[in-house]
């Protein structure tokens, strides 16, 4: 899946931020920061995810290198 592979950084911050004002707009204070908290989880999960594949598709590359 490359779809992040196409738009530039300062595209992706636009979207964030537009999806985060409107996310933001019908919510209180309390459920915002539960919500920004379930966010930052995701996101920290999925950059672990991401580093974890890398490492283990190094290690491949490597183990057949040494073939």
């Amino acid at each position: 899946m490359g779809t992040f592979k196409n738009i530039c950084p300062e595209e992706l911050l636009v979207l964030a931020t537009i999806s985060s004002i409107i996310i933001a707009d019908d919510l209180d204070p309390d459920d915002l920061e539960v919500l920004g908290q379930l966010f930052s989880t995701v996101g920290d999960s999925l950059s672990l995810i991401a580093a974890q594949r890398e490492y283990l598709e190094a290690q491949n590359n490597n183990d057949n290198n040494n073939e």
